[in-house]
């Protein structure tokens, strides 16, 4: 009935087009995009943390057309609107232009506690469903979220992160960058890593439509180093430890190898056996 497309952990990107890769460069990306008359949504998300460790920080939804702006971060994981008095708390409403935010808060069992859902749908079609954007939230951790598109015919109006085809380096800047594997244990020699360059847009949040809260949060996170990080390897027991909770907590997904190893990769690289329970939580969602 629909398909799915990932941003999780490290961030791990899982693409509604069959791609899969963990991304390498912090940042602001534009994660996913949708026109066809008469919307134009689009949802950048924002890549840092501390130290060699980034997560996605913050999500900003736009309507382009009608400048419908909503605002999500992991500093408090609340969906705030843009108004022409501020920035305000959205409730559970249907909102204009074809956005329907109907889960608020919902707690999970997971470190991320918080659940959000947001619903797509074309006011030009009878209020036709189009996508379904979840988002599970820890405060002052991270933000996982997940896109459904209901039918395959909407995929050829759709871009950004979540719209790629590409599985491998996009372009030179990320074949130049591929010797920071060489850091990371040839356990994850399997991964594909790439810097997403075509969909890094530039400028700060707030350029972007995003509050200057918001902003400053980020800003806050940011590290003094240089944009592509280095990740420390892991010791042999370390990679063991992680594959008992990754075993442990994702039995339903222990075939799935790519699931699973990120899984093992995000506990083994400071995430921890939190990592684990907030995936499964989220992979179960």
């Amino acid at each position: 009935c629909c398909v799915n497309g990932i941003i999780d952990g490290d961030p791990h990107i899982h693409t509604l087009r069959g791609a899969h890769y963990t991304l390498f460069k912090r940042g602001h990306f534009l994660a996913w995009s949708f026109s066809k008359d008469p919307v134009n949504w689009q949802l950048f998300a924002a890549y840092t943390g501390a130290s060699a460790r980034f997560t996605t920080q913050s999500l900003l939804l736009l309507e382009k057309r009608s400048g419908q702006t909503l605002e999500l971060t992991a500093e408090d994981c609340t969906w705030q609107m843009k108004t022409d008095k501020g920035w305000h708390e959205v409730d559970p409403q249907v909102l204009a232009n074809g956005v329907d935010v109907q889960e608020v808060k919902k707690l999970v069992h997971s470190a991320l506690r918080h659940e959000s859902v947001i619903s797509f749908y074309l006011p030009s079609e009878h209020g036709r469903h189009v996508a379904r954007l979840l988002t599970h939230c820890g405060p002052k951790k991270q933000v996982n979220f997940k896109l459904n598109m209901y039918q395959a015919k909407d995929l050829d109006h759709m871009g950004g992160e979540l719209g790629s085809e590409l599985g491998g380096a996009q372009d030179a800047q990320d074949a130049e960058n591929a010797s920071h594997m060489s850091l990371v244990s040839t356990k994850f020699s399997s991964m594909v890593m790439q810097t997403d360059s075509k969909f890094e847009v530039p400028g700060s949040w707030t350029s972007l439509g995003g509050s200057e809260t918001a902003n400053g949060y980020l800003k806050s996170l940011e590290d003094d180093g240089a944009a592509f990080t280095s990740r420390a390897d892991c010791t042999k027991e370390e990679e063991q430890k992680a594959e008992e909770a990754c075993s442990k907590h994702l039995q339903n997904h222990r075939d799935q190898k790519e699931i699973f190893m990120d899984c093992v990769y995000d506990v083994c690289h400071g995430g921890g056996e939190e990592d684990a329970l907030s995936a499964a939580a989220f992979l179960s969602a």
